[in-house]
């Protein structure tokens, strides 16, 4: 018997805009993306985490149907190596793929009590919780070129 068809990914539970979308000019968008790599070695370091480090290999986990649920497939260490490589033209790319991470873990194991569902949701809490923060600091940086007196 076929696995039963696949749901919709959910979209991401963001009602308001990206934190980063305050950030107007270059230096400003520069550091949070900068800000990025300290809220993804957050979630990297975290126990719960484990699910997440590296791609999905649907065939030595046994789930060849992963492919007819996750179309877009990503992971932690595919979102360190493109964010290392410079990949992401601002925080919000960044943020997007984190949040794929937790949709897609949620989305494939729907069981809200399967121990993936359960630390996917619970990152995806505390990354909006640190990536607003990291954010927020970001923008409240004073400029170093402000008059110095």
């Amino acid at each position: 018997a076929s696995p039963p068809a696949p749901a919709p990914a959910p979209e991401p539970a963001t009602a308001e805009p990206d934190p980063s979308a305050a950030a107007t000019t270059a230096d400003e968008k520069a550091a949070c993306l900068a800000a990025c790599n300290g809220v993804l070695t957050y979630l990297m370091r975290n126990k719960h985490a484990a699910w997440f480090l590296d791609p999905v290999d649907p065939v030595a986990m046994g789930i060849e149907h992963y492919p007819e649920i996750i179309k877009r497939p990503m992971d932690f260490g595919t979102i360190k190596a493109t964010y290392k490589a410079g990949g992401y033209a601002d925080a919000a790319a960044f943020a997007a793929d984190c949040r794929l991470v937790f949709a897609n873990a949620m989305t494939f194991n729907k069981e809200t009590d399967e121990p993936v569902h359960v630390a996917a949701k619970w990152l995806a809490t505390k990354f909006e919780e640190r990536y607003g923060d990291a954010i927020a600091d970001a923008l409240d940086l004073d400029s170093s070129d402000d008059e110095a007196e």
